[in-house]
């Protein structure tokens, strides 16, 4: 019985996600930044004119904004706003999705908690803010809208299950029209396969002819797409260079932009190299500390760091800027893993269950 919570799970999640919605609401700006209104109002500029090339799926979203709400910024907030609250419920079914073939390695209380917790962090966490306050990065919460609806699918289906197979390839489709994000999406399929694979004890090459369709998919898609009719355009940074960035630069992009899965950008470069590189201590330390504990654990971490870094891997590829706080739209997807790493670790590593909670508190009210 100790194992066990008192408060009906759904009524937790109703609460924190009201509170966020508030939150969340009350500290987005009532105003269209910089040159967003040129951008997603009316049509104007090469932004919309040219709705074919690059974030097909984001660019109608703002023309459905448009029709809706016109000039005015507010329905704009509103609708990334809606979004984020979407993608918050369908990261923590993905989790839960994902706890399932391992759900002997924790006790039942964990398997209640780390959810509850991850919900929270994911809702309030500083990492998130360009998405939800720049209009014009609402690409970051469209393609994870897709991309974590494929893996749901994917993982409910079983491998088996047609209809969901075919949701989630078709969510995967949509994720491509979207955003360059969901490009390595084949790779984190293939990622969750062999876990499941190994969990289950069964063979790899069962599931290779599924696996095999999400890569089929991406080369149809990108031979017709992005090389035919694109011309490879795929990004505002460096359009004329594509996967032609400089080693050093694409190893300070992959490391900046994994720790800003975690960390919120400082105006000072040397205090977040400094905080990353406590953080990486800690997180080291605890991995190591996990693989003592239970190794099953441990590679269901190793699982989800893995996916962080391929959910993001992409556009380091495309010359993509890492600097200041512009980089949270492409670790918005990313970030859904890499916070549920955070309430695992902080789940199975802190025993005292009221020391937890006032961690967890204070991450949110931070």
């Amino acid at each position: 019985m100790e194992n066990k919570i008192a408060i009906n799970p759904r009524y937790i999640y109703a609460v924190i996600l009201f509170v966020a919605a508030g939150s969340i609401f009350w500290g987005i700006k009532n105003l269209f930044f910089f040159d967003e209104d040129v951008f997603v109002t009316a049509g104007n500029g090469d932004f919309l004119s040219h709705i074919w090339q690059r974030s097909l799926i984001v660019k109608l979203t703002f023309k459905a904004d448009y029709l809706l709400w016109g000039a005015n910024p507010y329905g704009y907030h509103l609708s990334s706003l809606f979004l984020h609250l979407i993608n918050a419920v369908l990261a923590m079914w993905v989790l839960k999705e994902l706890l399932k073939p391992v759900v002997k390695y924790f006790t039942q209380f964990q398997l209640t908690v780390i959810p509850v917790i991850f919900f929270t962090l994911f809702l309030f966490t500083p990492v998130h803010s360009e998405p939800l306050c720049y209009i014009l990065a609402r690409g970051g919460l469209v393609v994870s809208l897709f991309c974590l609806l494929s893996v749901m699918f994917f993982l409910r289906s079983q491998q088996e299950n047609k209809i969901l197979l075919g949701c989630s390839l078709l969510s995967f489709l949509l994720a491509l029209f979207s955003y360059e994000i969901s490009w390595l999406l084949p790779l984190i399929i293939l990622s969750i396969t062999v876990f499941l694979a190994y969990v289950k004890s069964e063979p790899f090459k069962k599931y290779i002819p599924v696996v095999v369709l999400y890569f089929l998919v991406f080369i149809a898609w990108f031979s017709i797409k992005v090389v035919f009719i694109d011309k490879l355009v795929v990004s505002d940074y460096n359009d004329g260079n594509l996967f032609k960035t400089g080693l050093l630069t694409l190893i300070k992009n992959n490391c900046v932009l994994f720790f800003r899965n975690f960390i919120p950008p400082f105006k000072n470069a040397t205090v977040f190299a400094a905080v990353s590189a406590v953080f990486c201590l800690l997180l080291i330390f605890s991995f190591y500390k996990l693989f003592k504990q239970s190794k099953p654990q441990f590679y269901f971490l190793t699982l989800l760091l893995l996916i962080t870094v391929l959910g993001f891997s992409s556009v380091t590829m495309l010359g993509i800027d890492s600097h200041d706080s512009e980089s949270e739209r492409y670790i918005y997807f990313s970030s859904s893993f890499a916070i549920m790493v955070l309430a695992v670790l902080l789940t199975v590593l802190i025993k005292n269950r009221i020391m937890l909670i006032g961690i967890v508190l204070v991450l949110a009210g931070l």
